[in-house]
């Protein structure tokens, strides 16, 4: 530490400067909000998801619900559905052709075995009450549109616009077209007052993640930063010694984004927690410095010697401190999503420099502190305040842990139990509509269609073979209607479609609407082939019976499909008709509905389903699922790594197995009690909470590092463990429960957060400060009182 007095200006100035360079890469620092960066790239689900993302088409699209008090068969609301229609196809983020609503969608006609595919509406700008009526019984007569596009009661309808495959999250074109879009629905709610407009789809709900995290960077990281410097002001009494922890939060705060720009990382929702965390986290550091450099002043020391011997007691503790925590955010890279494990590398990344600065700058800057002449009355009265509170408070908490230590402890165990029950029933969910609040626009919109149209959900039930043309087998066809048929009773389910859905309208079609053809054609059909033959000069024309299979059927209906004008069969069946897909539109957006789901899919296939050279798969929202069980191994992984990785630490550091299992074993089962929060106040295990647990045990056990840090001190001098244990919570319980709360309060910040799912993490962390703190102050001296283990000097 003498080396920090010599170099202090040039400390300085590099701490400084440092600062500076890295603060020059922020501008270019990115924000994402895709799944792409919450699941596992390398495993084979994602690999296949985006396999089929290619040969369908984007998965994630921008919904827009309509809806009418009276029908959406109305010049003016189909007036509006043209308008936005219109805006779609001709923005550049768009694909023109893949714009689906009732002014752009085309309809079957069949005239004297021909089929002729025309637009529903011609021209929405000049409808008559004949036209209106026309497309009305269009749609009802339609399998394809009624009830799908249309509502069935008549009230509701949806655009839904793809966005290009070449456009990601990261690229300012897709918030360009998520935000025109907003304003373009604003300005037609103006000119259509009596049409209502609900946004919603999956890939709107990125582009609003986006938008909003943007908003809270912006907002929660200033609230945050005063918030802190408020409780430090408190807490030092003092403005000049106050702003030194804020200073290496910001650079911290500086050197992490910076970092992140500078590696090409955009930043994700679960990330847009750093700056706030790190504002909580790190002023700790500075806050027991200055708190204890005060102390050799009010012992007549000259600032640079009260520097050093502060230095001397605190440097140790101050690097343990970091590098628990720092452990316990390094874990989460054993996550299997990039955000999550990138939310973990860059958060320890800050914490190590924070400790840095506050073992370097901050002693450099308080060796040239000059001491006022008030400032001793100002010590004797802060004296005089803590030791009335630690006579009163401190000292009832020592008695009951004396006295009541073996209560203390069947409490404990109760509520491990309670934590065993309770993490079997909380929910898991990914569904990235949960992350907004509940009276969210965006949520609110989702919801409506969900409850009108039959939801934003598409599970792909995807037909996969390597043989062409395989999906034009009427057997293969058969046997998708038939999933079909029985996925649609399932609850939950809207409805499907597929390819075999166009084959048979087609096929009814063609045939003068005749009930008999609404069916795939059989293995073996007999149809009408036309024979010419001339009788005294005259043509005629005769019909005889020719027998075809059912696949050059299928072959013949797509081909008159294509040359009447279709085009909208490649988001179900690839080009070689070796791939097709079932859409399967589900009602509840939740991971969990999906499960039931998917279970009862798997169960009617392996039951029913036997195909050579088919095989059977689910992607799309499917991946949702997938990502949900990844959520549940890396909470579980991240948790072992943290209390083995924390546990080798103490047990080195204390040269004990039995001291290193007794300091985290408290803090370990407060953490956990966490789930029992969760699972009273219903909140699912997602992106956002799944990090909570190795979070809160690598900032809670340094609350127990420091009591029993001051057990040790304690014991050493009076070879009595309950004046050790008094003494212990008298002594270190001020810091523990003033640490506890500025952090706490810096945590709950969070709940202003724009997003459901960081709320939760802000109040959840907020209570695992304290109930860690608690601990620290109950169990963890209760354990010591019980087991009475050995203290080695």
């Amino acid at each position: 530490m003498y080396f920090v007095i010599k170099h202090r200006i040039i400390i300085i100035i590099t701490g400084i400067l440092l600062a500076v360079f890295f603060g020059l890469f922020l501008h270019k620092l990115k924000k994402s909000a895709g799944i792409d960066s919450l699941i596992d790239r390398s495993t084979e689900h994602y690999r296949y998801y985006k396999e089929t993302e290619k040969t369908f088409g984007k998965m994630e699209t921008i919904t827009i619900g309509i809806s009418s008090e009276k029908t959406v068969f109305d010049k003016e609301v189909l007036k509006a559905i043209g308008e936005l229609s219109d805006f779609f196809k001709n923005r550049e983020e768009i694909e023109e052709n893949d714009v689906l609503s009732l002014t752009t969608v085309d309809n079957m006609i069949g005239r004297d075995k021909e089929l002729i595919v025309e637009p529903l509406v011609e021209n929405y700008n000049d409808l008559s009450n004949e036209d209106l009526i026309n497309i009305k019984k269009q749609v009802n007569e339609n399998p394809l549109l009624n009830n799908r596009l249309v509502s069935k009661d008549e009230k509701s309808t949806l655009i839904i616009a793809g966005i290009i495959t070449t456009i990601t999250v990261v690229e300012e074109k897709f918030s360009k077209i998520i935000n025109a879009t907003y304003d373009k629905v604003d300005e037609l709610k103006k000119t259509y007052q009596n049409v209502n407009f609900y946004v919603s789809g999956y890939s709107t709900s990125e582009g609003r993640i986006t938008k909003f995290m943007t908003k809270d960077l912006i907002r929660l990281t200033p609230i945050a930063l005063l918030v802190v410097m408020l409780i430090l002001l408190f807490v030092l009494k003092e403005l000049r010694t106050m702003i030194l922890p804020i200073i290496v939060t910001v650079f911290s705060i500086i050197w992490t984004l910076s970092l992140k720009a500078l590696l090409n990382t955009p930043l994700t929702i679960s990330e847009i927690v750093i700056p706030v965390m790190l504002i909580s986290i790190c002023c700790a550091y500075g806050i027991h410095i200055i708190h204890e450099f005060f102390l050799y002043l009010q012992k007549n020391n000259e600032p640079k010697e009260a520097i050093l011997k502060t230095m001397k007691i605190l440097t140790i503790p101050t690097v343990l401190s970091a590098l628990t925590t720092a452990i316990g955010f390094l874990s989460l890279i054993s996550a299997p999503g990039i955000s999550i494990r990138n939310m973990g590398l860059f958060l320890g990344f800050g914490v190590i420099v924070a400790m840095f600065y506050s073992l370097f700058f901050i002693p450099a800057i308080l060796s040239f502190y000059k001491l006022k002449k008030t400032k001793k009355e100002h010590f004797e009265k802060i004296k005089n305040i803590k030791n009335k509170f630690k006579s009163n408070f401190f000292d009832f908490l020592s008695f009951i842990v004396i006295k009541y230590k073996y209560l203390i402890m069947i409490i404990t165990f109760v509520l491990i139990v309670l934590v065993v029950i309770s993490f079997f029933n909380i929910k898991y969910d990914t569904d990235p509509v949960s992350y907004f609040h509940k009276n969210d626009d965006f949520r609110l919109g989702t919801e409506h269609i969900n409850k009108t149209m039959g939801g934003i959900s598409d599970l792909y039930v995807v037909f996969d073979s390597e043989e062409e043309n395989i999906i034009k087998d009427p057997k293969i066809l058969k046997t998708m209607w038939e999933l079909q048929k029985y996925t649609e009773k399932l609850d939950n389910v809207s409805f499907t479609f597929s390819i075999t859905d166009y084959v048979r309208h087609i096929n009814y079609v063609i045939n003068d609407q005749n009930e008999i053809f609404r069916k795939i054609p059989d293995i073996k059909e007999t149809i009408d082939v036309e024979k010419y033959s001339y009788i005294n000069g005259k043509e005629i024309i005769k019909y005889e019976k020719k027998e075809v299979s059912g696949k050059e059927q299928v072959a013949n209906l797509l081909l008159l499909y294509e040359l009447g004008g279709g085009d909208v069969l490649t988001s179900i069946v690839n080009q070689n008709y070796s791939k097709a897909c079932i859409h399967v539109i589900i009602r509840d957006t939740s991971t969990n509905a999906l499960r039931i789901l998917i279970k009862q899919l798997d169960q009617y296939i392996d039951k029913n389903i036997k195909l050579d050279n088919i095989n059977i798969r689910y992607t799309n929202h499917y991946i949702r699922m997938i990502m949900t069980d990844n959520i549940v191994k890396s909470q579980i992984n991240s948790l072992l790594t943290t209390l083995i990785a924390i546990s080798i630490l103490l047990i080195i550091i204390y040269r004990s197995f039995m001291y290193g299992l007794i300091t985290l074993l408290p803090t370990f089962i407060a953490i956990m009690c966490n789930f029992i929060a969760m699972w009273i106040f219903n909140v699912p295990l997602d992106v956002g909470t799944s990090v909570i647990a190795s979070i809160g045990i690598g900032v809670g056990i340094d609350y127990a590092v420091h009591l029993r840090q001051r057990f040790k001190l304690n014991y050493l001098k009076y070879e009595n463990y309950k004046i050790a244990v008094k003494n212990a919570i008298n002594e270190s319980g001020p810091g523990i429960l003033s640490n506890a709360f500025a952090v706490g309060v810096g945590f709950l910040i969070l709940t202003f957060s724009s997003f459901r799912i960081i709320f939760d993490i802000g109040w959840i962390i907020t209570l695992s400060m304290f109930t860690t703190s608690f601990s620290a102050l109950l169990v963890l001296p209760s354990f010591i009182l019980i087991v009475k283990p050995k203290i080695k000097k």
